[in-house]
């Protein structure tokens, strides 16, 4: 079993790939239809005393792109009911614990797409 902060995409692939296609930071070219990526932006590890830590908490974004609002809203409050509260092994990785931060919805007028990005605190345990 892996523990690693970076394995985080393994869980999250392994959790919400079946519902949303799911890539890391960028999506292949020409992707079409509701599809999501996502990206660490930040991990803060416990700091123990001569030791590796034994936890890190990752903040994670995941971006939902949408032909419409309603396709991009659906589509995170899909991901958010699989990760919101989430604690288990998913992918190889087990995720102490998942919890919801914040969520916004936009406009990208380069892709012409609607984008819903959802943050989330994610900790794994360094075993």
């Amino acid at each position: 079993m892996s523990n690693a902060v970076s394995d985080i995409g393994k869980a999250l692939y392994s959790l919400i790939n079946s519902t949303v296609a799911i890539y890391p930071t960028v999506a292949p070219q020409n992707t079409s239809g509701t599809y999501a990526v996502y990206d660490t932006i930040r991990v803060e590890p416990d700091m123990v005393k001569q030791e590796v830590s034994w936890a890190d908490d990752a903040t994670v974004f995941i971006i939902v792109y949408a032909e419409t609002r309603v396709l991009a809203q659906t589509a995170a409050k899909s991901i958010r009911t699989i990760l919101d509260q989430y604690e288990g092994t998913a992918g190889t990785v087990y995720i102490n614990s998942a919890y919801f931060v914040d969520q916004n919805t936009e406009w990208d007028n380069d892709l012409k797409k609607y984008i819903t990005i959802t943050e989330y605190l994610i900790r794994t345990l360094n075993t």
